[in-house]
Order: C-alpha cells, then sequence, then structure tokens
C-alpha cells in the first residue's frame, strides 16, 4: 500500500506528526508514494529524504499543522540516473506546495520548485542552503509608499499620518 493511502486512511497526519516518531524502517518506508527503485532501496534512500524533511518541520514558509509530506522516486525520460524528492503538501486541498529534489536530472544538489516554477527551481545548492533558505521568512512585501519616489513618498506618508 502506498504512504498517500496510508495517510488518506489514518486521516492525513500533519507534518509534525509525521515525525514525531523514530527513524524506523517501517517508518520512513510509509512515507513512500511511488517508485522505480529496487523496494529494498527504500529505507535506504528514505533516510536522507527524512532527515531533510524533519529539519525544515518549522519552517516559516509553511504551516506544519496543516501540511503532510510524501517521498517520491522518479525516473527521468532522458539519460539521466533515478532521483529522489519529497513533497510538502496542503492538508486540505492536497495541493503540493513545495517539492524538494535532490541530484535531479543531472544537478548534483537539492532543488525546490513549487506552483507555476515546476520547469525551473525557485532556488537550489546545498542542504544546508536549501534548509536556510526555508528557515528564512519570506520576505516581507513592500508598501505601495516605499515604491513610490522619495519626494511623492514622503508627501504620501504626511497626508496618511
Amino acid at each position: 500500500m502506498s504512504s498517500l493511502l496510508k495517510l488518506e486512511k489514518a486521516g492525513q497526519p500533519n507534518l509534525k506528526a509525521q515525525f514525531a516518531h523514530d527513524q524506523t524502517i517501517e517508518n520512513v518506508k510509509s512515507l513512500w508514494y511511488d517508485w522505480f527503485c529496487e523496494e529494498k532501496g527504500l529505507f535506504n534512500r528514505g533516510k536522507r529524504l527524512w532527515s531533510a524533511a524533519k529539519s525544515i518541520v518549522d519552517s516559516p514558509k509553511f504551516k506544519a499543522d496543516e501540511t503532510y509530506v510524501f517521498f517520491k522516486n522518479n525516473c527521468p525520460a532522458a539519460d539521466f540516473p533515478l532521483y529522489d524528492d519529497f513533497r510538502i503538501c496542503d492538508i486540505k486541498s492536497g495541493d503540493v506546495l513545495y517539492t524538494v529534489t535532490r541530484n535531479a536530472w543531472g544537478f548534483s544538489g537539492w532543488q525546490v520548485h513549487t506552483e507555476g516554477h515546476w520547469d525551473k527551481p525557485i532556488f537550489e545548492g546545498s542542504w544546508n542552503e536549501v534548509k536556510k533558505w526555508f528557515m528564512t521568512p519570506a520576505a516581507k512585501p513592500a508598501s505601495l509608499v516605499e515604491l513610490l519616489p522619495q519626494p511623492l513618498s514622503s508627501t504620501i506618508s504626511k497626508i496618511i499620518s
């Protein structure tokens, strides 16, 4: 049974609950949704993904209590080897918020993809760099006043205050 079915039957435990247990063979293998490698290799492949996903549970970029994770082993339709990823999904909609790949398509390292950016990663680097990106709060958008030329910005700020 795939881990996605197990998650659905268990009421889709959230990300924090998924990693509240030890990294046992059963717990790691239960997170795999799909694979092309030999089943006996899932635990070793999954240990790295488990550690990575667990290390960003408290990321400010998503709410751990409203998301879940699953692992996927991918077979590219090109002359590249199998690669693994983990996906962080919204519990309510099931939408994939982030796909985090490792050594995919000839890139040596980790890449982060999200909706609208499936073809090109929004961030890539070593795991430490990717983890730092996940643990850094999203940039606060500039206010409209901050985007205006300085004299106009000052005038509007005075009017608003």
